[in-house]
């Protein structure tokens, strides 16, 4: 079929459609394939969209989540081991221990004073004094610890320590030791000795500084015995400052009835320390 063309010129005039009178097949068409549009359009919103949300998460059951083990806490037994100490600065200090009883050292029991039928068996006291300063002459400490170390070689020694601590002397052991420091020239008669202090010790106190100095407390006592059997009796010598007994050196010696007893003795003692007490006291206790 051959199409008729339209000569040049020619004057044309728009065709229209009334869409009244359209055919209403054609009219379903054209609603199907605008709905289907809609649908379609719709169909790349809803991907858009939902491209954009975080992907699901699934869900965590409890047996896929890992059990992480608490530290345990272990609790020492108590033990009675000793334990360190941190000082505040941070360093370990040496551990104590502390017994669980701790022994005290026992005092030693005075010989108190006796009186009334107490003291009847006690010896009657005829004679007793004392000299502070027994000797002409200061012992210097270096030479003390040579001759005698028992009092100036002990760091414990001495009236004003705690507690205080003193030895006896007997008369023979001072007369010996003066004997051995006396001037040997003769030139003193033999009962007024001269003992040059700077002469005591070895050569190694030569030039050692004398202070402090000593000397010795001299007493001497007379006492007839009054007990009427032999018997062995401990003599207290009380170094008292008032009515305060300081200290207390004692002995032992056996008592006959009316055999009288001289007893002389000296205690060493720094110079300085002298003046720690005022008299001296004896008393006297029997032995069972």
């Amino acid at each position: 079929m051959s199409i008729p063309t339209i000569p040049a010129g020619t004057r044309t005039r728009p065709i229209t459609f009334n869409i009244s009178r359209t055919n209403p097949g054609s009219m379903n068409c054209r609603s199907i394939i605008l709905i289907c549009s809609l649908l379609v359009t719709g169909l790349l919103c809803g991907a858009g969209c939902t491209s954009s949300e975080a992907p699901a998460v699934e869900p965590i059951t409890v047996s896929q989540v890992p059990t992480v083990a608490s530290p345990e806490t272990s609790v020492p037994p108590a033990t009675s081991s000793p334990v360190p100490v941190t000082s505040p600065t941070g360093v370990a200090t040496p551990a104590v221990t502390v017994p669980a009883d701790t022994p005290v050292p026992a005092t030693t029991t005075l010989i108190a004073r006796s009186y009334g039928t107490a003291a009847l068996d006690h010896p009657r006291i005829v004679l007793q004094t004392f000299v502070k300063e027994g000797t002409s002459f200061n012992i210097p400490n270096c030479a003390m610890k040579e001759v005698f170390p028992q009092a100036a070689g002990d760091p414990a020694y001495g009236i004003r320590q705690k507690p205080p601590k003193l030895v006896l002397l007997t008369d023979d052991e001072i007369n010996a030791f003066i004997d051995t420091y006396a001037d040997k020239s003769r030139l003193y008669p033999k009962n007024e000795k001269y003992v040059d202090p700077n002469s005591i010790g070895s050569p190694a106190c030569a030039g050692v500084p004398a202070n402090p100095e000593w000397n010795f407390i001299r007493i001497n006592a007379t006492f007839i015995p009054r007990n009427v059997h032999p018997g062995e009796y401990d003599i207290g010598f009380n170094l008292n400052k008032g009515d305060v007994v300081i200290t207390q050196v004692r002995i032992n010696q056996t008592f006959i009835i009316d055999e009288t007893v001289i007893l002389v003795r000296y205690i060493p003692l720094k110079v300085e320390e002298m003046d720690a007490f005022d008299n001296v006291e004896l008393v006297f206790a029997r032995r069972d």
